[in-house]
């Protein structure tokens, strides 16, 4: 096929699957077809062949007159092999691949362990805030129990039992004023007495009972003052933040092992598979090209290899790549079958421009040698068709030499045969003559006996017939009878004898003769058949005679040959960046709240470069802020953080990923489209 943007490609014709024992020739043609808007379009390539072209001086333009055809003609000579055979150095490539896999498998075991580590960092980090939360928990709630005391005991309890202590002390006051008053009998002044000593205890208690209090007050503004201080509170909380920003760190950074793992993981399927691919070639040649993929600007190696099957053809080639205009910058190599048969084709992107997409390619090998046109093989079964052309047309000539004598002895026999009827014919002729007066006779006997019947019957009818004359009419009547059974006793007797026998004889031979004429016919009819075969088969070994002189004389002497083989198609396949994105999962954000996008790469192509990530918004998203955790080197996770303000614009909104990096000092990017859902935001009560 012929990529998008470009305006030719090769097409390498090759004969593995001709297996037929004669030359072929016949035509082909080249069809292609193609979609313009949604229109299949086809068009049949033209082949163009120069007839004469000049330069006309004056002018100074170059003149040339070309034919144009739909058909070109093609030409297959079985037996016969290329004299240098191209190859692709599977061995090579399999060993690459090897290093490969051994690489990918031993950083794949120090990434698990690495997994493992950031995995028991992050169980670690939860376990951590869990209990920093759970303690976080506790302080509030103990800090929320100490104020709530503090508040009971300075607003209503303290207050009340001041109060309880001077009522106390008044009822104190009014006991000692009445034991004060004189004239109070011993009654009354013991009554007063008493009641002074109880206000006396009250007073006691409630001041003692105050002084818990107040000292509980005091213990507990020491407490929150202390324990339970803004400081101590955002101690805690300082502390619990750091717990959970380092389990941020451990969690994205055990996420990104993981994606580093799986990525190390595909590479080592990647190359496994390309293993398994490689060594099924080995095995079996396979006609489907091979196909190398690289990246815009990148570079890699197609390691060939190549053999001479003809000696004198194990001379310095030249080794090249064709089949765009870019192929013409890769370097092309030389190879010395005699010294190395290996070398490397070394496709370097930053020199041949090669855009993204997959290119036909095919290796072009020009070298000398010594050629003959026509190997041993094909001058030993010219010789043997040679031969079998003579020995056919000397069986030929032996099949015409006696179908000849045959035909010749089959004429004379004829000869014979028809003087042999003539005579017998004349015999039967003689004796049919004499059959025919012996019927005569018998005829004549008849009518005599016939009249000798109707006088004996006359004169018997007459009235009274004369005895002697009647007895001389008996006589004759016995007389004509056994005359007329004499002669047809003869007669039947001759026919019998001569005649049946003559007619036979004469049959027989007139069907021998018949038969042999049908025969002389027959044979005739094959004789000249067998001399238009003569002539056919003389042409033939005037050819075969004419090649094998041409053969002899081609196999005898060896021309110099300035030989362009083509071979090993391929396919280029470059990409538009070493890494491809994981598919990005559906994200919903609601109105005021943070979500997170985890944006994971498959690295190829020993890229390990950082990715900056860059999220584009349609002009239609309002209110949504973006803040990108960029992928850094060697890894293959990054993140970005959205979060949207109340009122932000609902709907469903088409944002753009785009990932810039550096490859091989190339400033490059990729996009991926990706969908974002803004919810509504909740309607207010009214």
């Amino acid at each position: 096929s012929i990529p998008a943007g470009l305006n030719s490609s090769v097409i390498l014709l090759r004969t593995d699957q001709f297996s037929a024992k004669s030359e072929w020739s016949g035509k082909f043609s080249i069809v292609g077809t193609a979609t313009v808007g949604e229109k299949l379009v086809e068009r049949s390539c033209k082949f163009a062949k120069l007839c004469w072209s000049d330069y006309d001086k004056q002018a100074k333009k170059a003149r040339a007159k070309i034919r144009m055809s739909e058909a070109e003609n093609l030409a297959i000579l079985p037996g016969g092999e290329a004299p240098i055979d191209l190859a692709v150095n599977w061995k090579k490539m399999s060993d690459e691949v090897t290093v490969l896999i051994e690489k990918a498998e031993k950083a794949i075991k120090a990434l698990k362990d690495s997994e493992a580590k950031t995995l028991k960092a992050k169980t670690d980090g939860e376990g951590k805030v869990a209990e920093l939360a759970k303690a976080m928990e506790t302080f509030l709630k103990d800090k929320e129990a100490q104020e709530k005391r503090n508040k009971i005991l300075t607003e209503t309890e303290i207050p009340k039992a001041k109060e309880i202590r001077k009522q106390a002390e008044e009822s104190a006051k009014v006991a000692k004023a009445k034991k004060a008053e004189k004239g109070l009998s011993p009654e009354q002044l013991a009554a007063t007495e008493d009641s002074l000593k109880m206000a006396l205890e009250k007073v006691t208690q409630a001041t003692a009972f105050l002084g818990s209090l107040e000292k509980e007050a005091k213990d507990v503004a020491g407490s929150l003052k202390s324990s339970f201080s803004a400081t101590e509170l955002k101690k805690r909380q300082q502390a619990l933040a750091v717990a959970q920003t380092d389990l941020e760190k451990n969690s994205f950074a055990w996420q990104k092992a993981k994606a580093k793992l799986a990525n190390q993981s595909k590479i080592l399927g990647r190359a496994k598979k390309k293993s398994s691919d490689l060594a099924q070639r080995m095995k079996k040649p396979s006609l489907e090209p091979l196909v190398l993929e690289t990246v815009l600007g990148g570079a890699l190696n197609l390691p060939v290899s190549l053999e001479a099957k003809d000696k004198s053809f194990a001379t310095p080639t030249k080794v090249r790549i064709m089949g765009t205009v870019a192929a013409a910058k890769i370097k092309e190599i030389t190879i010395d079958p005699k010294k190395k048969k290996d070398g490397d084709l070394a496709i370097n992107l930053t020199q041949a421009k090669f855009p993204a997409g997959e290119f036909n390619l095919v290796c072009l090998a020009r070298g000398k040698g010594k050629f003959r046109l026509y190997d041993e093989l094909e001058k030993n079964a010219t010789e043997k068709q040679a031969k079998e052309a003579t020995d056919s047309l000397a069986v030929l000539k032996k099949e015409i030499e006696d179908s000849k004598k045959k035909l010749d002895a089959d004429k004379r026999g004829l000869a014979s045969k028809e003087a042999v009827l003539k005579k017998s014919e004349a015999t039967l002729g003689i004796a049919e003559k004499e059959s025919a007066k012996l019927a005569g006779a018998l005829k004549l006997a008849e009518s005599k006996l016939t009249e000798a019947r109707d006088s004996l019957k006359r004169e018997e009818a007459g009235g009274s017939p004369e005895q002697a004359k009647l007895d001389a009419l008996k006589k004759s009547l016995a007389d004509a009878e056994k005359s007329v059974a004499a002669i047809k006793e003869k007669f039947q007797a001759y026919s019998r004898d001569k005649v049946e026998p003559a007619a036979a004889k004469r049959e027989q031979l007139a069907k021998e003769v018949s038969d042999l004429r049908e025969r002389i016919v027959l044979a005739q009819t094959s004789h000249s058949g067998l001399a238009g075969k003569l002539k056919l088969m003389e042409d033939r070994k005037k050819k075969s005679d004419a090649r094998l002189k041409v053969v002899k004389a081609a196999f005898a002497k060896p021309i110099d040959l300035n030989l362009a083989h083509f071979d090993l198609p391929f396919v280029l396949r470059v990409k538009q960046a070493p890494f491809a994105f994981e598919k990005l999962p559906a994200l919903e954000l609601k109105p005021g709240e943070a979500s997170l996008l985890a944006v994971q790469i498959d690295r190829e192509h020993d890229f390990e470069d950082p990715v900056t990530l860059k999220l584009i918004l349609p002009k239609s998203a309002k209110g949504i802020t973006l803040k990108s955790q960029n992928i850094d080197k060697s890894e293959s996770l990054g993140e970005i953080k959205f979060s949207s303000q109340e009122g932000a614009s609902p709907g469903k909104h088409s944002c753009t990923l785009e990932a810039s990096f550096r490859y091989k000092n190339q400033n490059l990017k990729l996009s991926q489209s990706f969908e974002l859902t803004v919810l509504p935001s909740p309607k207010k009560p009214s």
